[in-house]
């Protein structure tokens, strides 16, 4: 599903940024109280924040919002599931130059996490 849904930003996304950063980032308003409603809420914070890198892909490198993507992207690395890291790092890669200025502090939060 992640990947049928990463294939449809990489065609349609350019067109519908605003569209769809809009969608993707409304999850985040309300991630629910019960345990059933937090656990379907981190599944779906797994797919969007996949899809929120996708989509900044398509985005102008200095627009602000893809920074808070890197960032939120950055965050979800914490996600115990190996095909998300997966899928972060693969939306992560072409998105480090719109953050260069920050690198060395991202690289050096990434080596803190990892030990």
């Amino acid at each position: 599903m992640r990947k049928a849904g990463v294939q449809v930003i990489a065609t349609y996304g350019a067109a519908n940024i605003a569209e769809l950063v809009a969608i993707l980032e409304a999850p985040y308003a309300a991630p629910g109280t019960s345990p059933e409603d937090i656990a379907a809420f981190d599944h779906q914070k797994e797919g969007m924040v996949v899809f929120l890198g996708s989509l900044a892909r398509h985005m102008d490198k200095a627009d602000p919002k893809v920074a808070s993507i890197v960032q939120r992207l950055l965050d979800s690395l914490k996600i115990p599931s190996e095909p998300v890291q997966r899928a972060i790092a693969l939306c992560l890669s072409p998105l480090i130059p719109a953050v260069k200025d920050q690198s060395t502090d991202i690289l050096n939060s990434l080596l803190t996490d990892a030990t």
